[in-house]
């Protein structure tokens, strides 16, 4: 009714522009509006005076996904570097130990998201390919690098072009450029948030060590371990929203392209029945 729309108008520029919860409360002392919940929601939604408040600029458009995004191809087939720390690794004697700072090279397939870890002496560009040495050997040569522009990754595509060129230095690796050719790209300068991928498995790295290690200090053995259990953690993760009914149903993991499984999942028992040896 037009009466009750004025009294509900009224009330809600007396109680200065209040939300439909206080409007509600402070009507029903005196009045009681049938359906009163959905009719003050429905005035109060149109005062234009809470409108220009509320209001938001309007979203940008966002632009295309990287071509390395959508493509399909294994896993590490197109991947991301970046570097997490410093953290403390611990070295010498148990009662008088050393402290010297460390560093976590985390490597994401940029298709699947699954991510690998190494934990790194320095920010040289020998230890960074030695890192990536290492990378390779266990995930497979990747067609296409991409890093952010700091100064070891700089100096790494260097190096590799150089041994590349080098007839004799091919010989001495192993893994990545004895008859392949790694493909190494750059993120625009003092642009972050092309490189959100990683970042965001930088993010959810730290998450984990500063709940599990808090202030402890781990030697290089220690450490890797626990990167390695990180790993399994961050690959075990849901790459879509999990339904409300998914009783039966299994999510989708970044485990599931490397071992058809989440990396924490406990082994599924086989079906098949083992059979003696022929006679």
């Amino acid at each position: 009714h037009k009466i009750t729309e004025m009294v509900i108008r009224s009330e809600h520029i007396h109680l200065m522009h209040a939300g439909p919860t206080l409007v509600s409360a402070s009507l029903s002392r005196r009045f009681r509006i049938l359906g009163g919940r959905r009719v003050i929601r429905n005035i109060t939604s149109k005062c234009v005076t809470c409108r220009k408040v509320a209001a938001k600029p309007k979203p940008p458009i966002h632009g295309q996904l990287p071509a390395d995004r959508v493509n399909p191809g294994s896993v590490f087939d197109r991947v991301g570097i970046d570097y997490a720390g410093p953290v403390m690794v611990k070295y010498g004697p148990v009662r008088k130990p050393k402290f010297t700072k460390g560093y976590i090279a985390t490597f994401v397939c940029l298709s699947t998201k699954a991510v690998h870890l190494e934990l790194v002496s320095d920010l040289t560009t020998s230890a960074f390919i030695a890192t990536l040495r290492r990378f390779i050997g266990r995930r497979g040569v990747p067609k296409t690098i991409w890093s952010d522009h700091g100064s070891n990754f700089v100096g790494a595509k260097g190096e590799i072009a150089k041994l590349l060129k080098d007839e004799k230095s091919i010989f001495n690796i192993t893994g990545f450029c004895t008859s392949h050719n790694i493909e190494w790209k750059f993120i625009p300068e003092r642009t972050p948030h092309f490189g959100g991928l990683w970042e965001a498995a930088v993010k959810s790295l730290k998450l984990h060590l500063k709940k599990v290690l808090g202030e402890a200090k781990l030697n290089f053995e220690e450490f890797t371990t626990v990167l390695v259990q990180v790993e399994a953690c961050l690959n075990s993760r849901p790459l879509t929203p999990i339904p409300e009914a998914s009783d039966t149903l299994e999510v989708l993991t970044p485990g599931h392209f490397l071992i058809g499984r989440p990396i924490t999942a406990l082994p599924d028992e086989s079906d098949t029945q083992m059979v003696g040896p022929l006679r």
